[in-house]
């Protein structure tokens, strides 16, 4: 018995739950499984699958259309006919109400089935009424039924299943205790099962018992604050979903469709653990090939609509809005198509489209679904309380109706505060959305006092979120919560505007520092979780960090749990419950700030990646030469901040043109920018050129006097802007040769943040012997493709081709079916490293890597020789990606040699860049996508550069498109032969007078071929 007992709890792993280790946990419980996508298909939302089926299987064993559903509905029971008869037209009504999205009529419909069977034909309809109390009852009724349910079973496997499903719901009332003893009964009961003769029927009910113990384990475990184990017992559940399947090949449909609704119900619960431990990109490729799989067997078209929004909330996580969005339209065209209602799987749906609209700001068609969803909802008590007051108000506060958003934004604001206390970050940032509706009101009114008020509390919230306390640091930046930080911090600067305009130092200095920190928060979380992997071995640091991990999981869990508490009524609460976990959360505050004393005290280079604070502008202006000055821009909806720190101090400027106007004028450039494929390039956009240089520069180019050359901070979509490019006064691009660009007044640098900049200044000099190159170059990618020297070099990726609105694209972009041998090949790199070895007086042999030696493995292999940490110059001639351009891949990387085991192996990601070594001057990557052309490619980049600065390297040198070789080699080789030659001249000027020496050439004048090359970092030598 105990040899079963051992099997049944470990299982073996299918392989597509083998997926690779990630870290963090940042979501919510498990026991939002009542909301996956299986609610009405497999007929309950718990923890596992109905004991029997049957009347589910049977209705969506082939599409019904509504008219047809509505009928089953509608015909009178019969009469005089045999109990089979009668239970068979409950039996159909129930699936055709819960197909509809019925749930009075279903809940009706049972308890008229229960009432009209004898004893021993009961099973069935206490079940679903179980199930319906449930989901949109009283829970204790449902508790009630589910016991009356376990004493109907008349089989020991229905049995165990109801008791497994009876334990999830004593969970999610928090009863532990009777959950462990009715899950260890349900075990005893599933082992009692073997012990019967073996047959198909036997191994089927077994299979399907032992994947939902295993998914039940897996609750347990992450109830008890156990992540990994929670994960390990959902990734068992796998196998045994699939042997069910197997086994089910000779039984009837409907059951074989119940062994298929179990793997989903598998999948569903190993995803949502690889969510706990923040591996969303593990949880999207497990999601991808389980429906995949699916489709090859033919199964896929029950499970359609939830799946493809389970998708859209994978990506929403990502901030991939555009395919969340189409995403989740696929998801409601499907859920349409077979009711008209309004039911639950609508409204999560719809929910799930919200977001992604709200996250691509596009607030006239949020509106819509809000307005839509809330009339539809009217009427449906349970339904309406699935709408969340905080998103409603955000909407209706960007549509500019200011009273409604009051109404929901301050009920959103004491819903925060009653659950999670003054103190937690959700709490801070619904009191500044609430608080930036109030300034708004009182600016409209003139009302003074009102403003103040406003302004005050608007103030508070914002300190807050900059600094949240102890172990929610992080939560900033999940799902649409990076947007609404935004919308805050904005709302505030717009409070702090007309100070900052008088010449209020105090106020600028504030304005200053509020600015970085909303940049630098852009890119902050990626950065994190790679460098929590990265540190994951290391001695002393990666013990002190999962120690740190483990209490915000935990932390995580328990205001989750205090919430649900809180959402029932007074006399339902478990007041004594909620006392201890609060109590048990003062001890993980406690221990987390001896964690992250311990962390400063030993590790502070880390503690500053991790949890960079923005400088004052007086630090900033220590750091300053005079002949240097920093610029710092943030984009906000009305207008243009500008915040200009030289030596001499701070000064402010603004212009009028907000963050769409200026999105509009930098795409418009791009346009006549990045055409290198091009045999002729256009005429550079003037219009849009001269329009950005008055708004981002002009404004405070004469407060810097002489000083040229500037560092820019600025974040987003400016980004992606090539500053060298903007035209100083209006001209005629005809003769690019001759035009005022910036480049030739100013030397540029880029910077994440101005707290990565300060970083960088404070590190210490290299004053050892360092060997001056190395590189890596024409790596063989294994496909033995040849390209042509001179063309574009360009990647085609997934972010930018992939348009996933079916279920079939979807699953298409699985990891599985991309080649990485299709990566188009870069020979003419070798040219260029060549050259630049021979101006560096590099040792060809020694320094340069091509071919199968440009790998990650050699980088990693000279890492570990320190051999990288000995070099001036570290070169990648090879294609830059981002989260996206490749399906699977969560971080940027770089595409290195083949290594043979897939794309894990071959590219060199953040991850890896944190883990480097490094003393150098430069690191290049000479090659394409990696500065594209988005705010999301800029983020991805900063978090690059900041993992480069990490490990040790003062500045990167990279693109802002898919550059031509020819000018590219060209310049790259101008650069370094100036920076050999020039030993005291700054990064940056040997930058711009490479730049300029190609724009003195009538053939390589036009700036696609000088201007995509950007420094970010530390532009002096």
């Amino acid at each position: 018995m105990h040899s079963q007992k051992s099997k049944m709890i470990t299982g073996s792993q299918h392989k597509i739950g083998m997926l690779p280790a990630n870290t963090r946990c940042n979501k919510r419980g498990f026991l939002r499984f009542q909301q996956f996508l299986l609610v009405w298909i497999i007929g309950f939302a718990g923890i596992v699958g109905a004991a029997d089926d049957s009347f589910i299987e049977e209705a969506t064993r082939k599409v019904r259309n509504e008219a047809e559903l509505r009928q089953i509905i509608d015909t009178p029971p019969p009469i005089g006919e045999s109990l089979q008869t009668l239970y068979k037209y409950y039996e159909n009504r129930e699936a055709a109400a819960k197909q509809l999205g019925l749930h009075e009529v279903a809940l009706k419909n049972a308890q008229e089935w229960l009432d009209a069977m004898p004893p021993e034909m009961q099973f069935q309809p206490r079940w679903q009424l179980w199930g319906h109390h449930r989901k949109y009852g009283d829970r204790d009724l449902a508790l009630k039924y589910g016991e009356a349910t376990i004493v109907a079973a008349t089989n020991k496997i229905n049995r165990a299943r109801s008791l497994f499903q009876l334990a999830g719901d004593y969970l999610d009332q928090y009863e532990t205790k009777r959950a462990r003893a009715l899950t260890d009964e349900g075990e005893s009961a599933l082992n009692d099962h073997l012990s019967q003769s073996r047959g198909r029927h036997v191994n089927f009910g077994v299979e399907r018992g032992r994947s939902e113990l295993l998914t039940l384990r897996s609750a347990l475990a992450r109830f008890d604050g156990k992540f990994a184990e929670a994960e390990r017992f959902a990734l068992a559940s796998i196998e045994p979903a699939l042997a069910a399947i197997s086994v089910s090949k000779g039984l009837r449909p409907r059951q074989q469709q119940g062994a298929y609704g179990s793997y989903v119900g598998a999948v569903s619960a190993t995803r949502k653990a690889h969510t706990d431990l923040g591996k969303i990109y593990e949880a999207e490729m497990l999601l991808r090939e389980a429906i995949d799989y699916l489709r090859n067997e033919n199964r896929l078209a029950p499970f359609y609509g939830g799946l493809m929004r389970q998708a859209a909330h994978l990506r929403i996580n990502q901030g991939r809005f555009k395919d969340a969005a189409r995403l989740a339209h696929a998801s409601l065209r499907d859920i349409e198509e077979n009711s008209s209602d309004i039911n639950a799987q609508n409204v999560w749906t719809r929910l799930a489209l919200l977001s992604a609209t709200i996250g691509l700001e596009r607030w006239n068609e949020a509106q819509k679904i809000v307005a839509a969803l809330e009339s539809e909802t009217a009427k449906s008590p349970s339904l309406r309380k699935l709408l969340d007051n905080q998103p409603r108000g955000v909407v209706r506060l960007m549509n500019g109706e200011i009273a409604e958003a009051l109404t929901l934004l301050k009920r959103s604001n004491n819903f925060n505060l009653e659950r999670y206390g003054t103190d937690h970050y959700f709490s801070a940032q619904a009191s500044g959305l609430y608080a930036a509706a109030l300034l708004q009101k009182a600016q409209a009114e003139k009302n003074i006092a009102a403003e103040d008020s406003a302004r005050h509390m608007l103030a508070t919230a914002v300190h807050a979120m900059v600094e949240p306390k102890g172990l929610q640091a992080g939560t900033e930046n999940a799902g649409l919560r990076k947007l609404y930080r935004r919308l805050v911090f904005e709302a505030y600067l717009d409070a702090l505007y007309p100070a900052m305009q008088k010449g209020d130092e105090a106020s600028i200095v504030e304005g200053f520092r509020i600015a970085d920190n909303l940049r630098g928060s852009s890119v902050q979380q990626a950065v994190v979780d790679a460098a929590i992997r990265a540190v994951a071995n290391m001695p002393g640091l990666g013990e002190l960090i999962r120690q740190m991990q483990d209490g915000q999981r935990e932390t995580v869990l328990l205001y989750d749990h205090i919430a649900r508490q809180m959402d029932e009524a007074p006399e339902r609460r478990n007041q004594q419950m909620v006392t201890q976990m609060r109590n048990r959360l003062l001890t993980l505050e406690k221990q987390h700030a001896d964690l992250l004393a311990s962390i400063r005290q030993r590790f502070p280079e880390f503690d500053q990646l991790a949890r960079p604070a923005a400088p004052e502008a007086k630090m900033v202006a220590k750091y300053l030469g005079p002949q240097e000055a920093m610029l710092s821009i943030l984009l906000v909806r009305s207008r243009t901040y500008l915040w200009l720190v030289t030596d001499a101090g701070i000064r402010f400027a603004s212009s009028e043109s907000g963050r769409e106007q200026v999105s509009a004028q930098i795409a418009n450039l791009r346009k006549t920018l990045d055409v290198a494929s091009q045999d002729s390039p256009p005429a550079v956009d003037a219009k849009a050129a001269y329009a950005l240089y008055k708004t981002l520069v002009g404004p405070v180019r004469s407060l810097a006097g002489k000083r040229e050359q500037w560092t820019i901070a600025a974040g987003g979509v400016l980004g992606t802007l090539p500053f060298s490019a903007l035209l100083t006064r209006p001209a005629n691009t005809q003769k690019p040769a001759t035009a005022p660009w910036l480049v030739r007044e100013l030397a540029t640098a880029a910077t994440p943040s101005v707290a990565a900049w300060v970083a960088l200044r404070q590190m210490p000099r290299s004053f050892g012997t360092r060997k001056v190159l190395v590189a890596f170059g024409d790596p063989d990618f294994g496909g033995g493709l040849k390209v042509a020297s001179g063309l574009v070099r360009k990647l085609p990726t997934e972010r930018q081709e992939s348009k996933p609105d079916t279920i079939e694209a979807y699953a298409s972009l699985g990891a599985s079916r991309f080649n990485y041998q299709s990566i188009p090949p870069l020979p003419e790199t070798r040219d260029e490293l060549l050259a630049i070895a021979k101006a560096l007086s590099a040792d060809k042999d020694r320094d340069l890597h091509f071919g199968k030696n440009a790998s990650r493995n050699t980088v990693l292999r000279l890492n570990e020789a320190k051999e990288l940490a000995q070099r001036q110059v570290v070169m990648f001639a090879t294609h830059g990606l981002i989260p996206g351009d490749l399906p699977g891949l969560g971080q940027p990387a770089i595409a290195l040699a083949y290594a043979g085991k897939g794309m894990e192996d071959s590219l060199l990601t953040l991850e890896d860049v944190l883990g480097l070594h490094l003393d150098a001057d430069w690191i290049v990557l000479s090659a394409c996508n990696t500065a594209a052309s988005d705010g999301q490619s800029s983020e991805a980049i900063s978090g690059l550069g900041r993992g480069f600065f990490y490990a040790g390297a003062r500045a990167l040198l990279l693109t802002h498109w898919a550059v031509e070789s020819e000018s590219a080699k060209m310049l790259t080789i101008a650069t370094f032969t100036g920076y050999a030659a020039n030993p005291a001249t700054p990064r940056a000027q040997v930058l711009r007078q490479a730049q300029l020496t190609l724009l003195a050439n009538p053939e390589t004048a036009h700036p696609v071929y000088w201007a995509p090359f950007t420094l970010i970092g530390d532009g002096t030598r």
